[in-house]
C-alpha cells in the first residue's frame, strides 16, 4: 500500500532525516582508483548445470581483469577499515540498464582480487551513469574512510 496512517512504510513515526546520515563527514586515509571493463550483470555472473551453480565465463574473466588491476602497480595491502566505494558506470548501448545490476558482481570481483576483505566493509556506495562511450567501462574509487565525529 505504501502509505499507513500518514507514514511511508519502512521509516519510524517521529524519525526525521539527518544530513549527517545521507552525506556524512569522513576523512580519508587512503584511495584506490581503476579502470575496468563493464563488470557482468548479475543476472548472467553465476551459471548452473543440474543441482550446481559455477562462475560464468563472464565473471571468470572480469575476475582476473580486476586482479590484473590491483597487481599493475605491484601488491598492494588490502584495504582494513570501512571503506567508501564510488563507481561510474558508462555504458556502450542505448539500451536500458539497470546500475544495481552490475555492483555485486564489482564487489565480489573486487573482494576476489583481494582490494578488501569482505564488502561488508563498505559503508557508503555511490554509482553514477556515465557518459555513453564506443566500449563499456567501469571507473572505480574504492576509498579506505574515518568518520568525524
Amino acid at each position: 500500500r505504501g502509505v499507513a496512517q500518514g507514514r511511508r512504510l519502512g521509516v519510524p513515526q517521529g524519525a526525521e532525516m539527518n544530513p549527517r546520515l545521507v552525506n556524512p563527514e569522513v576523512r580519508v586515509i587512503r584511495e584506490i582508483w581503476l579502470a575496468l571493463p563493464m563488470p557482468p550483470t548479475i543476472n548472467h555472473y553465476y551459471q548452473s548445470r543440474g543441482k550446481k551453480r559455477f562462475l560464468s565465463a563472464s565473471a571468470k574473466a572480469f575476475r582476473v581483469d580486476a586482479l590484473a588491476a590491483f597487481y599493475k602497480d605491484g601488491k598492494i595491502a588490502p584495504l582494513v577499515g570501512s571503506l567508501r566505494l564510488s563507481v561510474v558506470l558508462s555504458f556502450s548501448t542505448r539500451r536500458e540498464c539497470d546500475l544495481d545490476n552490475r555492483i555485486k558482481s564489482l564487489q565480489d570481483a573486487l573482494q576476489w582480487a583481494g582490494f578488501f576483505q569482505t564488502d561488508a566493509q563498505i559503508d557508503i556506495l555511490r554509482v553514477v551513469r556515465g557518459p555513453r562511450g564506443s566500449v563499456g567501462e567501469c571507473l572505480v574509487c574504492l576509498e579506505e574512510i574515518e568518520y568525524r565525529r
